[in-house]
């Protein structure tokens, strides 16, 4: 049995590891965030959306995006069709989905300053196959992104709690919108949330979220939704 190494698909990752774990090393200690998060958002887009044939849903969401297959699905085709009006085309759409899924991701992490030199490598490790493979469902978890920034915001005090519920709303039913199977990242966020206000060591959560991304969410049959 022969093995095919593409040399090209794992320089570009290393590239992106690297300029995460530099940009998250300069985020946690600078005000200007700007030039670094930036550098984050046009990397990972440049190299996501450049893919082709990679991923088992490459075909499908490319013929999806032209045709509208999960018209039951109504944000998500319609969001397409504007994509489609502007002119985006089949082989330019993965670069929208990679900007939005990046850009909602840095706006949930950059709370998390001190711990971004690790964080953001981290991140990209356990999300990077799930972005490829998981197009729609990715997709739909940029707006969970949002979701979780605006829940953890309760621990403040605060005099807009029903604007804070309504926005959560919102985000939940577009990442619902975008794919179904994001309630039950919904449901599983906001019980963690709900059932523990302790802030848990990251020697327990970080392998539990890599372990979790890399190997129960291959196993998992996501046709049965």
């Amino acid at each position: 049995m022969s093995y095919v190494i593409d040399i090209d698909y794992i320089l570009l990752n290393v590239l992106l590891v690297i300029v995460f774990y530099y940009a998250g090393s300069k985020l946690r200690k600078t005000p200007n965030v700007l030039p670094y998060m930036w550098s984050c958002i046009i990397s990972f887009t440049f190299v996501l959306g450049s893919r082709y044939l990679r991923g088992n849903d490459y075909l499908r969401y490319q013929h999806t995006f032209l045709y509208d297959d999960d018209a039951n699905q109504i944000i998500f085709t319609q969001f397409n069709t504007f994509l489609r009006w502007i002119g985006i085309t089949e082989y330019t759409f993965l670069y929208v989905y990679s900007f939005v899924f990046i850009l909602c991701a840095l706006s949930f992490f950059k709370t998390f300053k001190p711990y971004l030199k690790y964080l953001l490598p981290t991140f990209l490790i356990a999300f990077i196959f799930f972005n490829e493979y998981c197009i729609r469902q990715a997709l739909g978890f940029s707006f969970i992104f949002l979701y979780m920034k605006e829940l953890f915001k309760f621990d403040e005090k605060t005099d807009h709690i029903a604007k804070r519920i309504l926005t959560l709303a919102l985000y939940a039913f577009l990442a619902y919108s975008m794919h179904s199977v994001n309630a039950l990242n919904l449901v599983f966020i906001t019980a963690i949330y709900l059932c523990s206000f302790r802030l848990i060591s990251w020697k327990l959560t970080i392998p539990a979220f890599i372990i979790c991304a890399l190997i129960l969410s291959p196993s998992i049959n996501w046709k049965i939704f």
